[in-house]
């Protein structure tokens, strides 16, 4: 005669180990959770490029701050942009508007590094928004790092 499970043993056995109970109480507090990996370059969906003299203009949204500077990275969810002042002032989730090759295109801000501002936006660059931009600034695509 066959050793069957019942279905109430079946949605419960799995190929992976119960945690000793004293780990059960830390994951309560937060610990014992998997830490989140930043991407590496290789990881991302759409190839960054690198931009040389691709003056844009930076809006923020519901504010007069306008922000002339230069996009210096673009790819099709996203951009990175340099203000042409010396400072940056730490911002994140600001959402914005972006002026750049003849382009106007909504975003938010979600990172602010010391090279300038990580910026994705709301729709993705279109195959045809893209070869504007290419044919506008001199691009090249970024070295994996």
């Amino acid at each position: 005669m066959e050793n069957v499970a019942s279905p109430e043993q079946e949605a419960t056995d799995t190929n992976l180990p119960e945690p000793a109970n004293h780990l059960k109480r830390f994951r309560f507090f937060g610990f014992g959770k998997k830490k989140q990996q930043k991407t590496s370059a290789a990881d991302r969906r759409h190839e960054r490029y690198e931009c040389e003299n691709l003056l844009g203009n930076l809006a923020i949204m519901n504010s007069s701050n306008n922000m002339v500077g230069y996009v210096i990275e673009v790819s099709k969810g996203g951009l990175k942009f340099r203000p042409a002042k010396s400072y940056l002032l730490e911002r994140k989730d600001v959402q914005i508007t972006i002026e750049f090759a003849g382009l106007r295109l909504p975003g938010k801000i979600v990172a602010t590094r010391s090279d300038g501002f990580g910026i994705a936006l709301f729709d993705m660059l279109t195959d045809e928004q893209m070869m504007s931009i290419l044919q506008v600034g001199d691009l090249q695509p970024t070295e994996a790092a």
